[in-house]
């Protein structure tokens, strides 16, 4: 096993204790009837997620350094996206659907979904489970938005972030020499914007956001390999509690009792 593929199982190993940290205290108020259906969901999202975690360390332990195929993994982070979403969609109060959004969510992970199937060559994997994450991005964009999170022009600064960053991995997809030379700087915007976004998260402690840095946190983990990959893996752990305690405080201004 190498050093990196070690580091990657450490911190998943981390991960999964920090994801049965916040689903045991979601449950147990789950069980003591303080729920909403936004807990509900999300814990059985962090339900899926572990069962992937603990997937992806049985298979890096038993077939290190292996690049792992179609796997039950892939069905475990599907529903995570699908309860989160449906999480977010009960506390979502706009009605509106704005074209804009739409197109934005579909051309970004459009993109995304491309580079995938570039690097791995797996079609249906990718398209299939990518396409979740569509309406995920567009519940963000639209919960963002509806509460009036972020300032017009930094929302602007993220879309052109986002698209800045795709033109880049492009670029380095299509250019051997250019490959390693745009690694940088990729990771340099992106890691600035997951930096940025958590900031955000956490002086708001809003779902919305906190849910955000989560998706930005996983399109990190997918672009990336071994060093910037566990960056983004250590990112997306800190997520976990961000989106519990976001979660907590939108359940409890909704109690059901």
């Amino acid at each position: 096993m190498s050093d990196s593929t070690l580091i990657g199982v450490i911190l998943t190993i981390v991960q999964v204790a920090v994801l049965v940290s916040v689903i045991l205290p979601t449950a147990r108020a789950m069980l003591r009837a303080k729920t909403t259906l936004i807990s509900v969901f999300f814990c059985f999202a962090m339900g899926c997620y572990l069962f992937s975690d603990l997937y992806w360390v049985a298979y890096d332990c038993l077939r290190p350094d292996t690049r792992m195929p179609f796997a039950v993994n892939e069905f475990s982070e599907c529903a995570m996206i699908l309860f989160l979403s449906a999480g977010l969609e009960k506390v979502l109060k706009d009605e509106r659907k704005i074209a804009w959004e739409i197109i934005f969510s579909f051309a970004f992970v459009g993109a995304n979904i491309a580079l995938w199937i570039f690097w791995s060559g797996e079609w249906v994997q990718d398209i299939l489970f990518g396409i979740p994450y569509v309406y995920f991005l567009w519940l963000l964009i639209r919960g963002i938005k509806s509460r009036d999170l972020l300032p017009k022009i930094e929302r602007a600064g993220i879309v052109l972030l986002s698209f800045l960053i795709l033109a880049l991995e492009f670029v380095a997809l299509y250019s051997e020499k250019m490959d390693k030379t745009m690694n940088i700087p990729i990771a340099i915007l992106t890691f600035g914007g997951l930096a940025w976004l958590l900031i955000r998260s956490i002086k708001t402690k809003d779902v919305f956001l906190a849910f955000a840095f989560f998706f930005s946190s996983i399109m990190a983990m997918y672009s990336f390999a071994d060093l910037f990959y566990n960056l983004a893996t250590a990112a997306n752990t800190v997520a976990l509690p961000l989106m519990y305690f976001s979660m907590k405080k939108e359940r409890d201004k909704d109690d059901l009792r």
